[in-house]
């Protein structure tokens, strides 16, 4: 045994006193004073300075669909190699790690693209960490505020891509890469990943660049609160308007009520267009929401003309034959919608005898005309009531024959009004499940 190694155990035992077991003497051992802030610390020029990074999500704090930006919590590190400091920890007490303030020792510059502002509340850790191989550690938590590029075709079911990348501009012989691979970091980001908001973490990712490291961060959005405040309130506007096509076609409050569920529809339109972000392809949300405003105002439309066609009843005017043909005749066939029919009245001609000084019709009988008959004034008198009643039956039944032209117009806003309920219907139909399938499939 050495005399050396006995010194280091006797020191060890604490029976002397050994300047070589203080930090103080491995600090004057490895000169760290004359180190520079400025100079790669390389023993030849051309030797290249890797520098490995890491990086490890904690949470994410915001995304701003309409900035476009992404505000997330990291614990970043980095570790590199100084060629002028290396020891024998057995020459010093075996101690292989120390931490030195960081002012007196060179860093690499790093350089994060995607930062959109510097945030000086991030703690500062005062340190570095050296090892007795030169090597170099660093870390501290950030907040970085980062751009974003958001895909909200899907919202609120969307999964967004948002990259964090890190380079060295001005230095060429510095080399930036990934201590851990992409299965490690997600691993690790994933145990200590904090759920603060709406997002949940799907993936965390390295890839290697030629002049630095690239971290994508995968979340996905927690589609809960979107679907109560917006997806729930469009269908309940939408059911409502489908429900007001079944009130009577004569009342004046049908229109009424279509018209404020569409006001209300388009109030949530106004929230909805502040919450998502302006972008080149507008949402599916937004193009649903615009196709069922259109839904909803072609069925105003529709209704305006139906009550239109049914105030026509109320007049003299006559159905064009084209109309009563295609509407009454063929159409009211295809929707089976049951035409009422139309009974002709048959009436016997009036006929006016001056010579009995009373009116006779045919069903009257040829007794009536016989002098033994018309003797009786009695007789006479209620034989002529009994005509001026007919008579009276008579003109009823020519006018409610005068009116089937009008009652026409009645039955063909029924048949157009059952037209228009059956597209919407279908239209709502092949709209809703082409968009949730379209969601499903997210």
């Amino acid at each position: 045994m050495s005399v050396q190694s006995l010194l280091l155990i006797v020191c060890a035992l604490g029976l002397c006193h050994c300047d070589n077991c203080s930090y103080t003497a491995l600090e004057k051992h490895l000169n760290l004073d004359n180190q520079s802030q400025d100079i790669r610390p390389v023993s030849d020029w051309n030797n290249i300075t890797y520098v490995f990074i890491s990086m490890t999500l904690y949470t994410v704090i915001n995304l701003d669909t309409n900035l476009q930006s992404l505000t997330s919590y990291v614990w970043f590190s980095m570790e590199w190699k100084n060629e002028f400091i290396q020891w024998d920890p057995n020459m010093f007490c075996n101690i292989t790690h120390f931490f030195y303030k960081p002012n007196k020792l060179w860093a690499p510059d790093i350089y994060i693209v995607e930062m959109t502002e510097a945030d000086d509340k991030n703690p500062v850790i005062p340190f570095y960490g050296i090892n007795n191989d030169g090597l170099i550690s660093f870390g501290k938590p950030i907040r970085i505020a980062s751009t974003c590029n958001l895909d909200v075709y899907f919202f609120p079911f969307d999964t967004q891509h948002c990259n964090i990348t890190v380079i060295n501009y001005f230095e060429e012989d510095i080399q930036f890469t990934p201590k851990y691979n992409s299965s490690y970091i997600y691993k690790q980001s994933k145990d200590s990943f904090f759920n603060i908001g709406e997002w949940k973490l799907l993936n965390f990712s390295v890839t290697n660049l030629p002049n630095g490291v690239r971290y994508q961060v995968t979340i996905k959005r927690n589609a809960s609160v979107q679907v109560i405040a917006f997806i729930v309130p469009i269908c309940f506007l939408i059911f409502l308007d489908v429900i007001a096509m079944f009130i009577h076609l004569e009342d004046t409050q049908r229109l009424m009520f279509k018209i404020t569920v569409v006001l209300g529809f388009a109030l949530l339109l106004v929230v909805l267009n502040q919450v998502l972000a302006t972008s080149e392809s507008p949402p599916l949300l937004s193009v649903f929401c615009c196709t069922c405003m259109a839904i909803m105002v072609a069925s105003i439309m529709g209704s305006i003309a139906t009550t239109y066609m049914n105030d026509l009843s109320d007049t003299n005017q006559e159905v064009p034959g084209w109309i009563h043909l295609l509407v009454i005749k063929f159409l009211a066939r295809v929707l089976f919608f049951k035409v009422p029919h139309r009974h002709e009245v048959k009436v016997e001609t009036i006929i006016e005898d001056d010579n009995s000084g009373y009116t006779e019709i045919g069903l009257v009988s040829h007794r009536a005309r016989d002098p033994l008959y018309t003797e009786n004034s009695l007789e006479v008198e209620l034989l002529k009531m009994l005509l001026k009643e007919v008579q009276n039956i008579h003109k009823k039944l020519i006018d409610a024959n005068e009116d089937d032209e009008e009652t026409d117009w009645h039955t063909v806003a029924l048949v157009v009004d059952r037209l228009f309920l059956i597209f919407y219907l279908i239209t709502i139909f092949i709209l809703f499940v082409t968009v949730f399938t379209l969601w499903a499939q997210n």
